[in-house]
């Protein structure tokens, strides 16, 4: 959708972008070439087809045409991407030399007989190409007397033109659009003015049915008709729609500052200027309405039943239901006239209140429809009244100074326009974070000249602003400042009057010094003067006491400089007048000053001290003591008694340690307590004639002898490493007496105590004791202190002991290291030798760093062989436990030198030197497991080997006796690095055992035994395994090497095996009753023997049976099963193969 000011543009920068340009005038020839002034074309249709023969979208083509009435007896066609331009003398060689007068209009007349443009597309012969659209133009001509069926002026259908700065006038449509009709269209037309035109059905001026997408910029966007700064003056319709018609529902015709006056519809309720119908959606927005009826009634815009139209900020005579900011005052509009531009508007006359009221939005122009400039606030309709900004000539002070109470008082002077009406108002803003200017809400505030009576100090750093606004803009004043200044704060420090006068005669008032002094402060703004004032009729008159007469009268501190005389200067008061700059000018106050509190005169007879008190007073806890004080005979008879008390350890010296403690002669101390002891008492006397006190009396030190009381012990510190020190100090009383303190400690929580010392003297002298704890008392140590008080010859005393509460401090251990421990399998590794431990592959293995002291931290190294050589420590990544474990020892890869750093706190730049050791990983005595072994060995004391065939199945011959063990089977698990569990179960003479033990190993991990259990038939064997035996050897012959070998071997008593290997599978069996052939398989257990299972399942002769035989290195057949067909087992063992 396009913006009006784009429109504006393109018909101004014309041009600088055109491909060609042809020439008009009433005075010259088709014939001519039409390029220049000199040789123009005499018709426009002429030059609009020249000039559409070389334009391109991109590169339009221009028409201008010269000053005159062109008739052209038929409708002129606007061209394919041309430009139109009318209003020129006959001269211009730049469009902005054009002269907007009407001596220069350019007229095309329709001559009451056809349509004067006619823009049709629906048929274009070039349907590819772009119909007319917003960069053809129509500017400057005036449009009279066309008369057609539709649109007597301009018929556009599937055309878009930009129509600027035109004169529709006299136009007729027997159908619709008396001066523009507007179908599939979405011309954009600007400033242009709609005269008198008429239409028989819709639309005097203007109907706008259907809208359509053509613009050059293809943006996809919805671009409706758009109506900008133009002017629908009297034009009529004999049904609908005075000045304009918008019908159907794509119609979102837009119509944006425009002006409507004295339209007429002849049909009732039909929109004397607008008619919508058929869901039409146009938008009218700074528009006027005024004056136009409908059947003689007023009746502005009409809308067909399910229709809206959008009315916003319009002025419409007797309003607009369902608009938004709709005015009804008269806009008192001037009648149709040429006021600057190339088309007459309708003046809006200065304090018209359409002036200032209009909204901004997309739509709204800059310019009015005479191309003059639009205000901020834009005036509704075609004519802008342009009023110039209001200036602030004068603005409040930046910055202003007043005292409290003060009235604050700011002025602006504004300049406007004549005609302005000028509207004031003053803010004002806090100093609070995020604070808004806000509105003042007094009288003054809605003035130039702003008045706030009664300022605070809470205004303090206010700003203030005047917001000056006309109709047309709104301007802020400079900000203002204000800092508001404290009035004076009198406070009284001081009224010492008369002094040193006794007996009240002239002569002794006459030698006495008899000067007085007042002492006052101020505080507030700054400077402050001071000014003191005598009165001699009792404060109904006051007059200044001048610097000559007394050199302190402009002073805080203002002193008599002469002798009081006792006849008269009694009589008189005074008082201080107190200046700032918060009192200057401050009309608020009286005499622009702020004044003290009155002073009079006094007589004073001082009362003074006659004796001093005692240097002590002393007594047992429980008991009463007391104190006199005693004033001069010239004190007289009232006198005034001040005891004061300084407790015990706070500094006499202060004035502020000393406290009130009795206001008799006598100051009784009734069953003093031992807290007491060491307090200070002194007294000071006065007397009626002198109500201030004397200087105090010497001070008297009060001991108490009693029970002490300890009321707390404090170490100088929380934690401390062993051999630091720690500082005690026992809060305790009575103070100022003799003391015995033991110092105790416990690293038991209290349960045992231990004296470590002790001190004697008062507690201000004795009441302190360090310590030195070692590295036995780490942990925690609390300490206590016994206190003894003493008599007054330093004995002490044994009734009155007190055991105090503790004190507790944290005793840090230093790092220390306590050697190695080492754990396999749960159980102790112990050292092989010095720093060498020997540990067992397959296995977890932990190393355990030994240390003491507090918040240790470790960190475990490494150090491996470098070729010969031992590399470098290097930390092992997150081993800072006192414990390292290894989850499997490697053999070869653990193999290393390990080492522990040991630190905390206290050693942290300096670790212990740890120690270091190697470790060195074993392989396992015993194997995982032990299928495919064979071993020497003993069971119950008889020679045999033992031959594991496999997981479970073993076979055993005996080397010396003839015992069949028939199917024994076992189970072995390896439990750790030197042991198994171990169970052998099989048959012997009918009987089943099974025989459950533990094998381990002896300490040259050469011979596995163990003692084999069957608690059933109450049986146990020893077995004993060397594990040497043949456990690395090959087998006696390999896979090859069976084809053509034999065994021929005795079994039993008499029986014979012979067996010759034929190929990989079959062999010749001679065995028992049987001869033939046979199948075998061969397994080689890779440990020095070679299992032969041989199958005989002979159908002929009626016989099988299944044979194993085992074959050792040493060629001795260890053992021959035989499972006979009806799976009876025969063992045989220990005969020599030949």
């Amino acid at each position: 959708m396009k913006k009006l000011i784009s429109s504006l543009v393109a018909v101004l920068v014309a041009s600088s972008l055109f491909g060609a340009r042809y020439y008009v005038s009433t005075s010259g020839s088709d014939d001519n070439n039409g390029t220049s002034w000199k040789t123009p074309y005499k018709s426009i249709q002429k030059a609009i087809d020249s000039a559409s023969a070389s334009a391109t979208w991109k590169a339009p083509s221009e028409v201008w045409v010269a000053k005159g009435t062109y008739k052209e007896g038929k409708s002129i066609s606007m061209g394919l991407h041309v430009k139109m331009y009318g209003g020129f003398a006959g001269t211009e060689t730049k469009l902005e030399e054009r002269i907007a007068n009407q001596e220069n209009a350019s007229i095309l007349d329709g001559q009451s007989a056809h349509c004067v443009i006619e823009n049709n597309y629906k048929n274009a012969e070039k349907p590819d190409e772009r119909p007319i659209a917003s960069t053809c133009v129509l500017d400057g001509f005036t449009i009279q007397n066309g008369k057609a069926r539709y649109g007597g002026g301009i018929y556009n259908f599937y055309a878009s033109p930009t129509i600027s700065n035109c004169i529709f006038k006299n136009n007729e449509a027997t159908s619709y659009g008396g001066a523009v009709c507007n179908e599939y269209s979405s011309s954009n037309v600007v400033n242009c003015t709609f005269d008198s035109n008429h239409a028989e059905i819709f639309g005097g001026a203007v109907y706008n049915g259907y809208d359509t997408q053509v613009n050059e910029d293809e943006d996809g966007r919805e671009n409706p008709p758009t109506f900008t700064n133009c002017t629908f003056y009297q034009n009529s319709s004999n049904r609908s729609g005075g000045a304009v018609v918008n019908e159907h529902f794509d119609s979102k015709s837009v119509f944006v500052n425009c002006t409507f006056y004295g339209n007429t519809a002849t049909s009732a309720s039909q929109g004397g200027a607008v008619h919508n119908s058929d869901n039409a959606k146009p938008s009218f927005i700074n528009c006027i309405f005024w004056g136009d009826k409908a059947a003689g009634s007023t009746n502005e815009i009409a809308n067909a039943s399910g229709t809206t139209a959008v009315v916003e900020n319009c002025t419409v005579e007797k309003g607009y239901t369902g608009g938004k900011n709709i005015f009804e005052q008269n806009p008192a509009l001037s009648e149709l006239a040429y006021n600057g531009g190339f088309v007459p508007t309708m003046e809006v006359p200065k304090g018209s209140p359409v002036i200032a009221v209009g909204v901004a939005g997309e739509y709204v122009p800059t310019f009015d429809a005479r191309n003059s400039p639009r205000a901020e606030v834009v005036t509704l309709g075609a004519f802008e009244r342009f009023s110039a900004k209001p200036v602030i000539e004068v603005q409040p002070q930046a910055t202003v100074k007043l005292g409290e109470k003060s009235t604050l008082t700011l002025e602006v002077s504004v300049r406007g326009d004549d005609d302005a009406v000028l509207e004031y108002q003053w803010q004002q803003k806090s100093k609070e974070k995020g604070a808004e200017f806000k509105n003042i809400d007094n009288a003054s505030a809605k003035t130039a000249k702003l008045q706030v009576p009664n300022i605070s100090a809470e205004q303090n750093g206010w700003q203030y602003r005047c917001v000056v606004t006309d109709r047309s803009y709104e301007v802020v004043s400079k900000v203002s400042t204000l800092t508001v200044l404290a009035l004076p704060v009198i406070t009284v420090n001081e009224k010492t009057t008369l002094t040193e006068a006794f007996d009240g005669t002239d002569s002794a008032v006459k030698d006495k010094d008899c000067k007085f002094k007042i002492v006052i402060t101020a505080k507030g703004a700054t400077p402050i003067t001071y000014q003191w004032q005598e009165s001699s009729n009792g404060g109904t008159s006051w007059t200044d006491i001048s610097v000559e007469e007394n050199k302190t009268a402009n002073k805080a501190t203002f002193q008599s400089n002469r002798m009081i005389a006792l006849n008269g200067d009694f009589d008189k008061l005074y008082r201080v007048k107190v200046m700032s700059p918060a009192t200057e000018g401050n009309s608020a106050l009286d005499g622009e000053a702020v004044y003290s509190e009155v002073f009079s005169i006094t007589r004073l007879y001082p009362a003074e001290i006659a004796e001093d008190l005692p240097a002590y007073l002393g007594g047992d806890e429980g008991e009463t003591v007391s104190l006199t004080g005693q004033a001069t005979e010239q004190s007289g008879s009232q006198v005034k008694y001040k005891w004061e008390v300084c407790q015990a350890g706070k500094d006499p010296a202060d004035p502020k340690n000393w406290k009130s403690a009795g206001t008799k002669a006598t100051l009784e101390l009734k069953k003093i307590k031992v807290a007491l002891s060491g307090n200070l008492y002194r007294y000071r006397v006065s007397n009626a004639g002198n109500p201030q006190y004397s200087e105090p009396s010497n001070s008297a030190v009060l001991k108490v002898y009693g029970k002490p009381v300890v009321k707390s012990v404090k170490a100088s510190v929380k934690n401390v490493w062993e051999n630091g020190q720690v500082q005690l100090t026992a809060e305790v009383s009575p103070k100022a007496v003799e003391l015995v303190f033991k110092w105790h400690v416990s690293y038991d929580k209290g349960k045992t105590w231990t004296e470590i010392g002790t001190t004697k003297g008062t507690a201000e002298t004795a009441s302190t004791f360090t310590h030195v704890p070692n590295a036995e008392d780490s942990g925690e140590a609390q300490y206590k202190c016994v206190v003894q008080c003493c008599d007054n010859k330093g004995k002490p005393i044994e009734d009155f002991v007190t055991s105090s509460k503790t004190a507790k401090v944290a005793v840090y251990e230093k790092a220390r290291f306590n050697g190695y421990t080492f754990v396999q399998n749960k159980e102790d590794v112990d050292w092989a030798e010095a720093n060498l431990v020997l540990a067992y592959a397959e296995y977890p293995f932990d190393m355990t760093a030994n240390a003491t002291g507090y918040k240790l931290k470790y960190q475990w190294q490494v150090c491996r062989m470098n070729g010969s050589e031992w590399g470098e420590w290097e930390n092992i990544k997150g081993a800072t436990k006192a414990t390292y474990k290894f989850k499997k020892l490697v053999k070869d890869v653990d193999d290393a030198k390990y080492r522990c750093v040991v630190i905390n706190d206290d050693n942290v730049n300096a670790p212990l030197a740890p120690e270091e050791f190697e470790l060195v990983v074993q392989e396992c005595p015993f194997p995982v497991a032990v299928s495919g072994y064979g071993y020497f060995g003993t069971i119950d004391g008889l020679n045999a080997r033992i031959l594991f065939i496999d997981k479970s199945n073993v076979r055993i011959a005996y080397d010396d006796v003839d015992i069949s063990l028939v199917k024994p089977t076992y189970s072995y698990k390896r439990t750790s690095p030197t042991s198994a569990d171990f169970t052998l179960k099989f048959k012997n003479d009918g009987i089943s055992f099974t025989l459950k033990g533990v094998l381990t190993s002896d300490e040259d991990d050469e011979v596995l035994s163990g003692v084999l259990t069957d608690a059933k038939n109450d049986v146990s064997y020893e077995i004993v395994l060397n594990v040497s035996y043949n456990c690395n050897e090959e087998p006696v012959i390999s896979k090859e090497e069976v084809i053509g070998s034999s065994i021929n071997t005795d079994y039993g008593e008499s029986g014979k095996l012979i067996v010759d290997f034929i190929d990989a599978k079959k062999c010749n069996v001679s065995f028992d009753k049987y001869e033939g052939e046979a199948t075998y398989t061969y397994k080689n257990n890779k440990n020095g023997f070679v299992v032969y299972n041989i199958t005989i399942n002979n159908k002929e002769v009626g016989y099988s049976a299944k044979l194993e035989v085992v074959v050792v290195s040493d060629n001795v057949a260890k053992v021959l099963t035989v499972e006979n067909a009806d799976k009876s087992v025969d063992v045989y063992s220990c005969y020599r193969l030949l």
